[in-house]
């Protein structure tokens, strides 16, 4: 549905992309990774034909992307983009109108949208009343508000609480299920492990490592998890590496029926009151320079 070939941008002597490519369907939901400066944002404005990449090409459908597919898009940048001075309402109406949007769809939509993501704030409420959170919130409403098919999100989950960042997550996963392809940065790896289905990771504008998130993560070695006040020393000469991790302690062995075994042998031992087995979190097995 989307295809990025050989994307490359260099500003004056910073190389931010550098002959990039990859593919994301709809009902995917694709992490873009890597610490500040890697390339995400310089990589989603690209799609967005907010500025113009050196080289390469981005395809939609099969075709070279245009300006009518961009209509298609969602997009919420990291920095906030929203008219302080404007109510909720009014910020929806102007950007409902630039995708071509009547007011009733305008209404409706918004209606729909600020249920879902339980934005409890009056349409008149203006902006610059609104916690960094509502913002957010209010950000994705925004994003969403012509029902793209592709949904671009630069570091969304910044300045949500816990709550908010599950509610996000769950209606994210919705919106896949239903056939949006989702492009998605963030940080917070513990949330970004539960959500994608894809990972994509940059480190000075190259990817480094990309593909199914499942598939990546059992190409990695197995993990066993028991409490650490348990009689663990001396149970498991088999595995790979042991790591200390508070109350926990955690085995990793490098083939899976190796890790079951131990798992049944650990099992035996009446000391042990917690047994997980597990594969890595997406911050343990992806690489990072």
């Amino acid at each position: 549905m989307l295809k990025i070939e050989h994307l490359s941008k260099t500003y004056r002597k910073h190389k931010a992309l550098n002959d990039c490519s990859f593919e994301a369907k709809a009902h995917e939901i694709h992490g873009i990774l890597g610490q500040n400066g890697c390339g995400k944002s310089t990589l989603f404005k690209s799609i967005m034909g907010l500025i113009d990449p050196d080289q390469g090409e981005i395809y939609f459908k099969g075709t070279k992307v245009s300006f009518k597919d961009r209509k298609r898009f969602g997009y919420m940048p990291e920095q906030r983009s929203l008219f302080m001075d404007l109510t909720v309402l009014e910020q929806a109406l102007f950007l409902g109108e630039l995708k071509g949007m009547d007011q009733e769809q305008i209404r409706i939509r918004l209606e729909q949208l600020t249920q879902l993501l339980k934005f409890e704030k009056e349409l008149s409420t203006k902006i610059v009343h609104l916690s960094k959170g509502q913002q957010q919130k209010l950000q994705l409403i925004l994003a969403f508000l012509h029902d793209p098919d592709v949904l671009i999100l630069d570091e969304p989950l910044n300045g949500l609480d816990y709550f908010s960042v599950q509610l996000f997550m769950q209606v994210l996963r919705k919106w896949a299920s239903e056939g949006k392809l989702i492009l998605i940065s963030s940080h917070q790896m513990d949330f970004m492990d539960e959500l994608c289905t894809h990972v994509l990771v940059l480190n000075k504008g190259t990817i480094i490592q990309q593909g199914e998130l499942n598939v990546l993560a059992q190409q990695e070695a197995v993990c066993i998890s028991i409490n650490a006040d348990s009689n663990w020393q001396g149970l498991s000469n088999t595995h790979v590496n042991v790591e200390d991790k508070g109350s926990n302690v955690e085995f990793r062995y490098a083939d899976l029926n190796e890790a079951k075994r131990m798992v049944i042998r650990m099992s035996k031992e009446r000391s042990i009151t917690r047994l997980n087995l597990h594969t890595p979190s997406m911050s343990e097995y992806l690489e990072f320079e």
